[in-house]
């Protein structure tokens, strides 16, 4: 859950949009390495096959952009 606090600060959404905040996280997280897995993706180990992350964006945060 602190993932997901952290999304909405940085993005200063309201409160009530931590659903689909949590949604987004769990997508994330299905696609980064992990442990319980033997450090595979969760997606690729589920359906044995790397997933897509073209369609993924990089936003820096406004500490990055002070550097």
């Amino acid at each position: 859950m602190d993932m997901e606090r952290c999304m909405l600060f940085e993005s200063k959404l309201l409160n009530e949009f931590w659903v689909k905040a949590v949604n987004t996280l769990a997508y994330l997280l299905n696609r980064l390495p992990t442990k319980a897995v033997n450090e595979k993706i969760p997606f690729k180990a589920w359906f044995e096959y790397k997933p897509s992350v073209s369609h993924l964006k990089v936003k820096r945060s406004k500490l990055e952009r002070r550097l």
